[in-house]
């Protein structure tokens, strides 16, 4: 897909350096021409080109050929600026340094056929083979959902659209970006950040450019039913039982790959695997970061240090713990890639136990280094608590139990906990 988006990126370049006053003729020769530069490495050709003078551009029918019959169309690439003015020169304001107050662009329906994406060759990467894997745990005889496999779900081709919009807001020096991918009747994507202190157009590409707040959203658009449905008949199983059976293997495959989440997490797959609920991750620091510091802390902490938070549609998970070796994780996910059956088998000869979840007693007095965590306590008044640590206060923990009417906030002595454990 590499020439795929390089073309994409050709077209933005192009249409947004077009000056407005030749917004028709000059644009549609320039992007005639380019099209002959590139024609060497695909065919490429669109039906209609229009500006309504509102700073928006719309390119209409644009078809990919790269021969063998590989053919992939977009309905149509929009770019939006916040006035037709601002292509006046706009590289050359770029270039200088002035930052845009508004860009937006869309490329809507990019279709391609199942045979166009297999042809391609294009290798998934390790998230998407990780991913091509969990969706068919417990799955009969499929090993993956590739692009062959897909169409035993009952897809012909791919349609997926994308919308890229940034807006910059010059009396705070913030700029907001929100990227969203949809891949119709398959999934959903989103991606929301802010850049504080952005004076300049190059401080956008600084590597060591903080956030203040990054969104990451994602949502069921289809998929998982497709898969529950053909997977229940090729396992023989009913759809519920198939369905607990397909968590199970993935809490096996992630103890294999030695990662560890709390049964609140599994909850939250299971409400966007069976029910099609929203997943959203926010990180909030109370400061704004370099998310390249990520390395720099155990996974572990990351809830604490980023303030990273996880709801289901608009639920907040409230026992976030989760932990992986970050140099191992992803090779660890791949090579623990195995049958279900071998690794029931190998349950069998003899369990590990070691990457489960659990509690685990610790001193009362390292109860601060473990805010957002699940405790269970009990104090030298002989009462037992079980809830969540939210936070500290003059020598108390802020702990949220849940009684018959709710859930409440309780302040407690450290000095008065005989007995600690997390679960970790």
């Amino acid at each position: 897909m590499k020439s795929v988006l390089l073309s994409i990126i050709i077209f933005v370049i192009v249409s947004l350096t077009s000056t407005a006053v030749h917004i028709y003729v000059t644009t549609t020769r320039t992007i005639d021409s380019m099209i002959e530069t590139i024609r060497p490495y695909v065919d490429m050709d669109y039906q209609s080109f229009s500006n309504p003078m509102d700073g928006s551009i719309s390119i209409n029918g644009v078809t990919f050929d790269y021969g063998d019959g590989m053919i992939m169309e977009i309905d149509s690439i929009e770019f939006i600026l916040d006035s037709v003015f601002d292509y006046v020169d706009l590289n050359e304001k770029i270039d200088a340094g002035e930052i845009p107050e508004k860009i937006q662009v869309n490329v809507n329906h990019l279709y391609a056929d199942l045979e166009f994406f297999s042809k391609l060759g294009d290798e998934p990467g390790s998230f998407g083979s990780v991913a091509e894997y969990v969706a068919a745990l417990n799955c009969g005889n499929i090993k993956k959902f590739d692009y062959k496999n897909l169409e035993k779900l009952g897809y012909e081709g791919l349609d997926q659209s994308a919308v890229f919009s940034f807006q910059y807001n010059k009396y705070t020096s913030i700029a907001d970006v929100k990227i969203e991918l949809l891949f119709h009747d398959i999934f959903s994507y989103s991606f929301k950040s802010s850049i504080p202190d952005v004076e300049i157009a190059k401080s956008l590409v600084d590597p060591n450019s903080s956030v203040t707040n990054l969104e990451i959203e994602m949502q069921d658009m289809g998929f998982n039913k497709k898969v529950s449905n053909f997977c229940s008949k090729e396992s023989g199983a009913e759809n519920t039982e198939y369905v607990e059976q397909h968590i199970q293997e993935l809490k096996n495959y992630f103890t294999d790959a030695n990662v560890k989440l709390s049964d609140e997490m599994y909850h939250a797959y299971r409400a966007f695997f069976v029910d099609q609920a929203a997943l959203k991750f926010k990180f909030q620091p109370a400061n704004s970061i370099n998310l390249k510091y990520l390395e720099q802390y155990e996974t572990k902490d990351w809830p604490l240090v980023f303030g990273l938070s996880m709801y289901v549609n608009n639920d907040k998970v409230q026992n976030l713990n989760f932990d992986w070796d970050r140099s191992k994780a992803v090779k660890n996910l791949i090579n623990a890639q195995k049958d279900p059956q071998v690794r029931r088998a190998e349950k069998k000869t003899g369990p590990n136990l070691n990457n489960q979840l659990a509690y685990v007693e610790i001193p009362a007095a390292k109860l601060n280094q473990y805010v957002n965590s699940q405790v269970k306590l009990s104090s030298t008044r002989g009462k037992s608590y079980e809830g969540l640590i939210t936070g500290l206060s003059g020598g108390r923990i802020i702990m949220e139990v849940q009684l018959h009417g709710g859930k409440i906030k309780l302040p407690i002595r450290t000095d008065e906990i005989a007995n600690a454990f997390v679960y970790k």
